[in-house]
């Protein structure tokens, strides 16, 4: 019969160690309750505050974007009106050039041929007065001596 007390007695003491398991468990229950609750409010309030990160760093990201893009397109910009101006300076110089070499050498040989009229009229007007001065000085003398006549004539009287 010892046999049997013995595992008896170890019986009714894991029962009763199952029962101040049980007890311990079952007053733990309502603090896990608890603490499940402030959990999955946590995990809420987590949740939320994760949605309104999220909801301003789309917004920061957008931004970021639109000032990058902002940024690009100043300095696109900025780079065409340099290269604008390099070609402007590259066209007028080439038109100078052209201008120099084709326009120069034909304004300058018409002005050699602008010389040579000039020399050429200069002559011919040169030419012109000097065969109206012999007749000048014949229609002078011969208006003089008509003048004089009429003169003579009149006081004459």
């Amino acid at each position: 019969m010892g046999t049997s007390t013995a595992r008896e007695a170890l019986i009714i003491e894991a029962i009763g160690e199952v029962a101040r398991l049980i007890n311990q468990v079952e007053a733990l229950a309502p603090e896990m309750l608890k603490t499940g609750q402030a959990l999955r409010k946590s995990d809420a309030q987590l949740h939320q505050t994760l949605a309104g990160f999220e909801a301003r760093l789309a917004a920061i990201t957008e931004r970021t974007k639109t000032q990058a893009v902002q940024h690009l397109e100043a300095q696109m910009s900025a780079s065409a009106q340099q290269m604008l101006g390099r070609q402007c300076a590259a066209l007028i110089e080439a038109a100078h050039r052209v201008f120099q070499d084709q326009i120069g050498a034909t304004m300058r040989e018409q002005q050699v041929v602008l010389n040579n009229l000039r020399g050429l009229l200069h002559q011919l007007t040169q030419e012109r007065a000097e065969r109206w001065v012999p007749w000048a000085t014949h229609a002078s003398a011969a208006a003089l001596a008509s003048m004089l006549t009429i003169l003579v004539q009149w006081l004459g009287r």
